[in-house]
């Protein structure tokens, strides 16, 4: 009469949906430990449920028994697949900076008396233990047995610890602290209900429906749901640039904002002579000597000179720093360092990429090599970002948050066009502006997938060479004003027309961007907005010490004027 009680078919959901689980978080990863160990674990947890589904459909004491006992050893070994999942989740951490120092030893010992703790269960159950309920047979714990309760307790406790211990004390992402709540609280919830309802009601001789294979069917509700709003178990986007960043010669260093190197590529190692071990969340400046002086100021963080140009232009490109190696030697470098910001734009940390400067620097004939190989690393680099924020957008479905990735990709788009055609160029010291302007509205238009017959663009620009900073600038505040006509000037989608002129009359230059589009909304200051964009144009427009005019007349018009400055044999030029 016991099998048609419904609820004893809870067991059987439990094991197949954690089996299932279990063999997809292997499926998303099986070379990545913490996926390995969560499959080990809902396998037991599996078995721990078909054994009790079978107990309690059991026709005689005897067959109960036997998968009773299988269920308490299942429990025994789901006690340290537990403490071994929290040493390795959400990701496996160097030993030395494991809450276990040595923690591969403790873990064999854990296991060890697991094994003697099941022998000892099995030895002294007996069909004395085995009692008919109302849910079936079920094997229930006495004294002499009760020592599973306090194996669980102390399994549960230190893996409690241990991730408590990840939670605080490392360094890891929100998401990665979003994924330790929702594990912590699915397996304290198996724990408090197994202990409530299995294991010690039985003992005083309580009748308790017992709820720990239903436990384990909102465990796997709870490991579902974060694996889908969290990427719980899957291959992250740090995973997947580590692949590509090892395959740089250059050195990549990514540091967080308590000034701690996180991650580096093999090429880091290579040349700095650490183990991994050594330099992974070591602090910055036990490899960096900064320039002039500088000290990095943990009150501060990177406020030191050339860091605290950072927090004006975002990014430094091609700084002279010193690298300091395991042996104390010092290296030249050339460094590029971008910052790392959050989606409300708090600083995270920066991203150093440096090249080995000691052979080059031996030799001044190698300056226009080192000068086109330095362009062509960076541009490299700089595509490789572009490719990483793309990954990441890939992450998120927020259409604010997606176009913040686009535009920042445009950005470090037209700065990788500029060094490509610098490195490419006879002369290093001028861009053709002509060229790169062209290059980067059609940039612009296919990354907004602008139909030509849609919006035309016309371009006049003529025999106009410009320095790399000059040509930086004013191609950043065309992509910013173009960007800006693609987005707002026709929002009914009816046709219009850009212009971009550029000239060089008197000793300064005008530049011109216009659009025939429905204008800026009435009352907006553009010299004063939260606009980042905007905010980014008048910036650039005080860097080359011009100045920016509105012209609403028709459309938009902006026209910015600098000063025409040249170095020459006499020195230099600048209409002063």
């Amino acid at each position: 009469m016991s099998s048609m009680n419904p609820v004893i078919y809870i067991p059987l959901f439990s094991a197949i949906l954690t089996s299932l689980i279990g063999f997809y978080v292997f499926l998303l990863n099986p070379k990545k430990k913490t996926n390995r160990v969560f499959s080990v674990l809902a396998l037991f947890l599996a078995i721990f449920s078909i054994g009790e589904f079978i107990t309690r459909i059991s026709t005689t004491k005897e067959e109960a028994l036997f998968f009773g006992r299988i269920c308490y050893i299942a429990v025994v070994f789901i006690s340290c697949l537990g403490v071994h999942f929290s040493t390795v989740f959400p990701k496996e951490y160097p030993n030395d900076k494991n809450i276990f120092p040595k923690y591969k030893y403790l873990l064999f010992v854990l296991y060890v008396v697991g094994i003697i703790i099941a022998i000892i269960f099995s030895l002294l159950v007996s069909p004395k233990d085995v009692e008919m309920s109302e849910w079936g047979y079920r094997v229930i714990l006495n004294p002499s047995t009760g020592f599973i309760i306090h194996w669980l307790l102390f399994c549960s406790f230190i893996a409690t610890v241990s991730l408590s211990h990840t939670y605080f004390k490392k360094h890891i992402s929100n998401n990665e602290k979003k994924q330790i709540q929702f594990v912590t609280v699915g397996f304290l919830l198996v724990v408090a209900l197994s202990l409530g309802t299995n294991l010690v009601p039985p003992l005083y001789r309580i009748s308790v429906f017992p709820m720990t294979t239903f436990s384990l069917l909102i465990f796997s509700v709870v490991v579902a749901f974060s694996m889908k709003r969290y990427k719980l178990m899957k291959l992250t986007i740090a995973e997947t640039a580590d692949a590509i960043i090892d395959t740089m010669s250059d050195s990549l260093i990514v540091v967080d904002k308590y000034e701690k190197i996180v991650n580096f590529n093999k090429s880091t190692i290579n040349l700095l002579g650490y183990h991994k071990e050594e330099l992974i969340n070591s602090p910055l400046k036990q490899i960096l000597k900064l320039p002039e002086g500088g000290e990095i100021d943990s009150k501060k963080i990177f406020k030191s000179k050339p860091f605290d140009r950072l927090y004006k232009n975002r990014e430094l490109k091609d700084i002279e720093a010193d690298f300091v190696n395991k042996a104390g030697n010092i290296l030249p470098m050339s460094v590029s360092v971008s910052a790392m910001y959050d989606n409300i734009r708090n600083l995270e940390g920066i991203v150093l990429v440096a090249r080995d400067l000691t052979e080059i620097k031996k030799s001044l004939t190698e300056k226009d090599a080192l000068l086109r190989e330095i362009h062509h690393r960076v541009k490299n680099n700089l595509q490789l970002i572009s490719s990483l924020l793309d990954l990441q957008s890939e992450q998120t479905e927020n259409k604010k948050i997606i176009e913040m990735f686009r535009e920042s990709q445009n950005r470090i788009k037209l700065m990788a066009s500029l060094h490509e055609q610098l490195y490419q160029s006879k002369n290093l010291d001028k861009i053709d502006l002509s060229n790169h302007i062209k290059n980067l509205l059609d940039n612009l238009f296919s990354s907004y997938t602008i139909s030509p017959d849609a919006i035309s663009l016309k371009i006049n620009v003529h025999n106009i060479s410009m320095d790399f900073k000059k040509s930086l600038l004013l191609s950043m505040i065309v992509s910013e004003l173009v960007s800006n006509s693609l987005k707002h000037a026709f929002p009914t989608g009816e046709k219009g027309e850009i212009i971009i002129d550029i000239k060089l009359e008197d000793n300064s230059y005008t530049g011109t961007i216009s659009d025939n589009g429905v204008g800026l909304p009435k009352g907006l200051d553009f010299r004063n907005t939260n606009t980042l964009g905007l905010q980014l144009i008048n910036m650039f427009v005080k860097q080359l010490k011009g100045s920016i005019q509105l012209d609403k007349s028709n459309g938009t018009k902006f026209i910015i004027t600098f000063r025409y400055i040249e170095k020459g044999k006499g020195g230099r030029k600048d209409g002063k």
